[in-house]
């Protein structure tokens, strides 16, 4: 894959676009706590005041949080799509076999995330716009009412200061997620707007995702899945982060397939490309890479793969992944020798497990573990 110089802007930010976004939020909260908010708790100290202010942004923006995947939600429903998913933390909704059930899951640099099925494409297109901008549009209605209600209650210090809480979370989060900029391991709406935009190959591939979940959400394994699902993109779409999310989830379809030589091959070329493969997937990769490496017992090639300050952070970030605690559990049996660590490894994986939000993988990764033990006892 050729070297690109324009790869760094394409549909990623900058840092020093993130970093203006921040100051410029910073300053925004600064002046809102100061100015707006000045003596509306007086009454409680300046310690008391600050705490009271601080508790109802927290509210705020957890309000906020659900009101953007609302967002999405609706704007969904009202273009034809069916529900799939609606997580806010790691509190999860999914749709399993026609049933809304209740499960755990969080990801990394994600406070939520709304996941549906898309409506049949036609000519190759599908609404995707509005859905992904969904959310922003709805912080922003929800910027807009508290304004309105903050002007209504200016004499009612409470629900005048959470009225412009409530403004600021919105604000907040409307910036966050609708100005195209890469933000921590996971690209915002606004970038995923921007990518999907007149961009065929990228729909596509968003389009085969979501009906890639909705399978899984019906019980069927990745490796019954029809292949032209998981396609390779093209060269030019390794430029596009949607785009060259393709070639992971084809990666991860390799790997149900039980096609390990296949598997790593696709990672060590997604890892060393100059491509716009966001952070979260480039750990996800990490971690097949180590587990495919020691289950082929070349425990040296491994060298720091496992122990950069990256992978130790998104370990913590995800240590209620199953992915990530499988990959632990291999370090532990076939890399540390350590069968107290496996031990409490495999006791987290049963704990995940029972509210994991597709059953299906979770027989995928039992077999997985069982390769493990099978390397580690010399079979």
């Amino acid at each position: 894959m050729k070297k690109d110089k324009r790869s760094k802007k394409n549909g990623r930010g900058t840092p020093l676009g993130s970093l203006i976004l921040c100051m410029a939020i910073g300053a925004v909260c600064g002046i809102v706590m100061v100015e707006m908010l000045d003596g509306a708790f007086a009454w409680a100290g300046s310690l008391g005041g600050l705490a009271i202010e601080l508790l109802l942004f927290f509210v705020a923006f957890y309000l906020q949080t659900i009101i953007h995947e609302g967002g999405h939600l609706v704007a969904g429903l009202m273009t034809g799509y069916g529900f799939g998913s609606f997580r806010i933390g790691s509190l999860m909704f999914v749709k399993e076999s026609g049933k809304i059930k209740v499960k755990k899951h969080s990801v990394a640099g994600t406070g939520g995330q709304c996941l549906m099925i898309p409506p049949k494409m036609v000519d190759g297109k599908y609404p995707v716009i509005f859905y992904n901008l969904g959310g922003v549009l709805m912080n922003l209605i929800f910027t807009a009412i508290p304004v309105i209600l903050a002007i209504i209650f200016v004499n009612k210090p409470i629900i005048y200061a959470f009225c412009v809480l409530m403004a600021l979370a919105g604000f907040i989060s409307a910036a966050t997620n609708g100005i195209p900029l890469h933000l921590g391991i996971v690209n915002n709406d606004g970038s995923n707007a921007r990518e999907l935009y007149k961009n065929e190959e990228a729909m596509r591939v968003f389009y085969n995702q979501f009906m890639t979940m909705a399978a899984l959400s019906d019980g069927k394994p990745l490796s019954e899945m029809p292949e032209e699902w998981f396609f390779m993109p093209s060269e030019a779409g390794f430029k596009n982060s949607i785009t060259v999310s393709g070639a992971v989830f084809r990666e991860n379809w390799l790997m149900d397939c039980g096609k390990y030589d296949e598997a790593l091959e696709l990672i060590d070329l997604l890892l060393t490309s100059e491509s716009a493969l966001i952070g979260l997937h480039k750990c996800l990769l990490t971690c097949d890479k180590i587990l495919l490496l020691l289950l082929r017992g070349e425990t040296e090639k491994i060298g720091s793969l496992a122990s950069s300050g990256e992978m130790q952070a998104f370990f913590k970030q995800m240590k209620g992944n199953i992915s990530v605690v499988r990959v632990q559990y291999a370090m532990a049996k076939l890399l540390d020798r350590d069968e107290k660590r496996a031990a409490e490894l495999l006791e987290l994986f049963e704990k995940c497990a029972k509210t994991h939000p597709y059953p299906v993988e979770i027989i995928g990764e039992r077999r997985i573990l069982a390769q493990i033990d099978a390397v580690s006892e010399g079979k």
